[in-house]
């Protein structure tokens, strides 16, 4: 049920009325107050109430709206992950991988919408996309986080959710030398592993405070296992089984071939999953200052991040096909919930191997020449890629037998039960399918900026803020494959010497031992990369040649003519460049009117970017009719052929922040702005392929390089009261209209031909009659294609609610005692919460959902303690995501942490951490409560260690 309180325009009218109360006020200024400046704020704290101190004093201060997070100390940030600290802040919420924070959703907006930057500049991501991958960057690197949520013109653009800037030390802002120590044992309640992770900092002045030097390195090593579940989806107005008693043994179904049910939705398979996964991450950063006068400050810093992942999932599956049913059952939904059926039982091997390095390099200039102007050069370079994707592989082994299958009504896991041939028997085990091959990615950033500061001090006019920049990204991602060799094995028909499996036991607390006394738990794994080689081999290609009853040497000749099982660069390969220009002018202001100080940010931000997309795509030269509904594409040459695009936009954004001091403890913002988001660079790949050219069903399928950004119009009005020094509370309002949402639409094509039968008029071909078919013209052909366009326009508001507040006046060690405590509560024209919001839509905002944060921590001499308990209420996942076409809805998820140290001198404390205490189960489930699609444990980490300071 969406939230009564936001519907219509109630944010609008609120906002409007403010900006209503408070520019007449303006116009009747009085002396004027300096303006508050979050860019100004540097502020050095300890321990968690420092940390919380800080926080809200940089909030209070900026004259946008923003929240905050500091590290406890140097070295020492809230949590073990930024994401999962980043968490913690009003509309901020996250995604997991195996456990980790890695990505971030503000307001209701998925990580491309969020733009992270790192000190200020962008930084690379491996990925394909524009999220950014906080599971790269080491904590103890970070000193601090800032989360914008209002804009500014001098804020760089892309991000209509957020901006977020990373902050790491300053040896000239730390001063004195000073060194940090941490080592910590890192254990998973899944794997029963445990590992090291350390991290050491070194910083000093010399040269008379003139020169400073930081060094950084870290590194992190983790044994994972992730336990899971899943189906792909459930298939609508599916048919299935035959007439009731009949028998077909493992073939098609026989005449009369009556269904048991038609029109019902169909569970695809049945997958039980175990993913084991090692993570080493090492970090190094490096920071160097000369500042020769107190006007004249130049820095320079390094940062090198190498991220590796060796994971491997072994999968037992079986999956359901819809002619092999032999009993079943419908509920009322016409969900298929239970089901005897014939198949096999697949033993699949995955591996997605990650090798991420990640650079980044600055310089910057900050000159004071005198007190009214100040100049910041700033040039910087980040380089990312990921070359582990091409050493993914999929390989099929499967046992042919039958089974029964229940679903419960709740949605809970489904129980599955082996009834034919044993699983556990080698000799029973099959080649089937096998594939090798994915994508390395590339990304290459290079930008400056330089800006200027006036302070012109005349009136109400405070200071005036003018700058450019410069970016140039280029992204390249490219696929490898193998080929039409995939499917070489494919109908299990060569049993395997049994030198190549494993028995595999999952163990029967797996999943929490909801699986039931009958589940398959054990049967067999194998080495991946071993098995492809043997089915390569003289041995296993002549068995296939006996089998399919062929001379010698015959499918090996086949085998050798798709490539082999050799990887190869694939058409679907493409790069994507961007160059932009930006300028901005940013105004402030700032009085008093009845006593009340008030201050102004006004400015407008002018960018303009040339895009230039390549892919390789096979040219389409003509369709060739073969009968009626029979016919081809024809190409110019077999070879793909590569093209280059270009395209461009422009975009005035404007932005105005309002801040205004009601007391001296209470203070009201406004903000209103235009924000944009760039499409993803896979969304702006040139390739089309023609997907399929029979008659009537014309179809191809692509990228689009000429997408226009996301451009969002936000509204903002908060209310912040700070009484005490242990007290603060704040609540916002905000609303924000995207236009030229991006999405996957279908539109007709008209593609040049030569059409050399002429099928757009009737004619005979061949001795067969053909009609005039109204999809041709003399010159060309029309498909229905589907690629990325610029479609929807969407509205999402909400209110977040906070405060913080220290029981400093209780006596002796109760005072130690503290709490803060979040909600957020979001709703969208595109919200869709329930299967009867799905019918019919082609489009929703995925991601949007109610979050809440409540943490407590004691703080008292040498013990501090710190629990957090988060949690995310349920929200759509993919509007379309679940394999089968349909909706996925992620449940509400809530999870507990705990930290506590305890100072054994003032240098030396140690420390315990606990993340995801009460091990609980990520879930997500399909159109209807009982279809459940997926149940994920990641179980709980611990980690136990110490730090020093010197």
């Amino acid at each position: 049920m969406r939230n009564k309180f936001l519907r219509g325009t109630s944010v609008l009218a609120v906002a409007g009325a403010l900006s209503s109360l408070i520019v007449p006020v303006m116009a009747h200024a009085q002396a004027p107050a300096p303006a508050g400046d979050d860019e100004a704020v540097e502020v050095i704290v300890t321990g968690i109430r420092g940390s919380l101190s800080a926080a809200a004093r940089i909030k209070r201060q900026s004259v946008v709206g923003l929240d905050s997070i500091t590290s406890e100390d140097l070295g020492k940030f809230p949590d073990g992950n930024v994401a999962e600290s980043l968490q913690r802040i009003p509309g901020v919420s996250i995604d997991r991988s195996l456990g980790e924070g890695s990505s971030v959703t503000v307001r209701g907006f998925g990580p491309q919408f969020n733009n992270v930057l790192l000190n200020g500049r962008t930084i690379a991501n491996d990925s394909g996309g524009r999220g950014f991958g906080f599971d790269n960057i080491a904590a103890e690197l970070i000193s601090g986080a800032d989360v914008y949520k209002t804009s500014r013109a001098s804020i760089p653009e892309g991000g209509i959710g957020s901006t977020i800037n990373l902050k790491t030390p300053r040896p000239l802002d730390i001063g004195a030398t000073k060194g940090v120590v941490s080592l910590k044992a890192h254990n998973e309640s899944l794997s029963g592993k445990t590992t090291p992770s350390a991290f050491a900092l070194y910083s000093t002045t010399f040269d008379d405070g003139k020169m400073g030097l930081m060094v950084s390195a870290s590194y992190q090593l983790r044994d994972a296992r992730e336990d899971s579940f899943n189906v792909s989806g459930y298939v609508p107005n599916a048919s299935i089984g035959t007439q009731a008693g009949q028998t077909n043994g493992y073939g098609s179904n026989l005449s009369p071939n009556v269904p048991l049910f038609t029109n019902v939705r169909f569970p695809r398979n049945y997958n039980l999953n175990l993913s084991e996964q090692r993570q080493e991450r090492t970090g190094l950063t490096a920071t160097y200052q000369y500042r020769p006068s107190s006007e004249l400050t130049f820095t320079a810093d390094a940062l090198f991040s190498r991220y590796n992942i060796k994971r491997t999932v072994a999968t037992g599956a079986f999956y359901f096909l819809e002619n092999q049913v032999r009993t079943a059952a419908i509920d009322a939904n016409r969900d298929v919930i239970e089901q005897t059926e014939n198949g096999q039982w697949d033993m699949v091997m995955q591996a997605y191997p990650r090798k991420s390095d990640t650079t980044a390099f600055g310089i910057n200039m900050d000159w004071h020449p005198n007190d009214q102007l100040t100049i910041v050069g700033d040039l910087s370079t980040s380089d990312a890629s990921n070359v582990g994707g091409s050493g993914s592989y999929y390989i099929v082994v499967g046992i042919p037998t039958n089974v029964t299958w229940k679903q419960p009504s709740d949605g809970s896991l489904p129980q599955l039960e082996v009834l034919g041939a044993s699983i556990s028997d080698p000799s029973n085990a099959r080649a089937h399918y096998a594939t090798r091959g994915g994508g390395n990615t590339s990304t290459s950033v290079q930008e400056g900026r330089l800006d200027a500061t006036y302070v012109v001090d005349r009136g109400v006019f405070s200071s005036v803020m003018l700058g450019v920049a410069f970016n140039d990204t280029r992204k390249e991602n490219e696929s490898f494959g193998i080929g039409d060799a995939y499917c070489t094995y494919c109908g299990y028909p060569v049993v395997l010497p049994q030198r190549f499996l494993t028995p595999l036991d999952l163990g029967g607390d797996f999943l929490g031992g909801g699986l039931g006394a009958n589940a398959p738990l054990k049967f067999f794994s194998f080495d991946g990369l071993e098995l492809l080689n043997y089915l390569g081999s003289p041995e296993a290609l002549a068995q296939l040649d006996t089998y399919y009853g062929r001379a010698p040497g015959s499918v090996a000749a086949q085998l050798e003519a798709n490539g082999g099982y050799t990887l190869k660069r694939q058409p679907s390969s493409y790069w994507v460049e961007e160059k932009t220009s930006s300028a901005y002018i940013e105004t402030n202001f700032a009085g008093e009117v009845a006593d009340m100080p008030w201050s102004l940010n006004l400015g407008a931000r002018y960018i303009s970017t040339k895009v230039r997309a390549s892919g390789s795509d096979r040219q389409l030269v003509d369709v060739k009719w073969i009968s009626e509904g029979n016919q081809t594409p024809v190409y110019a040459s077999a070879t793909p052929v590569e093209r280059t695009v270009e395209a461009n936009y422009s975009k005035l954004l404007p932005s105005l922040n309002v801040k205004l001091n009601i007391t001296r403890h209470l203070l009201a913002r406004f903000g209103a702005s235009e924000t944009l988001t760039r499409p993803s660079p896979s969304d702006m790949r040139p390739n089309t392929s023609i997907d399929d050219a029979r008659q009537g069903n014309m179809r191809a399928s692509g990228g689009n390089p000429a997408l226009k950004p996301y451009l969002s119009k936000n509204l903002d009005l908060s209310l912040e009261w700070y009484p005490k020094k242990n007290l603060n509370l704040a609540a916002a309002i905000f609303s924000k209209d995207v236009s030229d949402f991006i999405d996957y639409g279908v539109a007709s094509e008209a593609f040049t031909i030569t059409n050399a039968q002429r099928l757009d008029t009737t004619s005979v071909i061949d001795g067969r009659t053909h009609l005039a078919d109204p999809a041709f013209t003399a010159t060309t052909a029309t498909f229905l294609t589907r690629r990325p366009r610029n479609l929807a326009k969407t509205r999402a508001e909400g209110i977040e609610l906070a405060g913080t507040y220290s029981f400093d006046f209780l006596p002796g060690w109760w005072s130690g005692f503290g709490v803060t405590a979040n909600a957020t509560l979001v709703d969208s024209n595109a919200k869709v919460s329930n299967s009867t919001e799905v019918a019919g839509r082609t489009f929703a905002l995925p991601g949007l959902g109610n979050s809440y944060n409540l943490i407590g921590f004691y703080e008292k001499g040498p013990l501090s303690v710190r629990v957090a308990y988060n949690k995310r209420d349920r929200f759509l996942s993919s509007l379309s995501g679940d394999g089968s076409g349909g909706p996925v809805f992620t449940q509400a998820y809530d999870q507990i942490d705990m930290r506590a140290s305890y100072q054994i001198t003032p240098r030396v404390d140690v420390f315990i951490e606990g993340t995801n205490l009460t091990k609980e189960h990520l879930v997500q489930k399909g159109y209807y409560e009982a279809e459940l699609l997926g149940d994920n444990l990641d179980g709980a980490f611990y980690n136990v260690g110490f730090r020093m300071t010197f």
